[in-house]
């Protein structure tokens, strides 16, 4: 098993092909060492603005082949350690 300190600590986590429609809840507040965050083949049409502002060390954020509609008010520029973002 793992320690709620290492689930805490995480710096990847893989949500790809889960079925998952909205990003509405901030559940990054729980994860705030992530650094990598797949979410690609999902069925995503909405980000809540806030979903990722707990992850200051992002780098990799995979939201491929969804269905993103809009992207309203969701501030790209707080991820100061981007290296690949794909919205494809």
């Amino acid at each position: 098993g793992y320690s709620l300190n290492q689930i805490f600590t995480l710096n990847q986590i893989d949500f790809r092909n889960n079925k998952i429609q909205r990003l509405d809840f901030n559940f990054t507040i729980y994860f705030q060492s992530l650094e990598i965050i797949y979410l690609m083949q999902n069925q995503i049409f909405f980000i809540s603005e806030f979903v990722f502002d707990n992850v200051k060390n992002l780098k990799i954020l995979d939201l491929s082949e969804n269905n993103l509609f809009e992207i309203s008010n969701l501030d790209l520029t707080k991820f100061k350690y981007i290296e690949s973002l794909d919205l494809s």
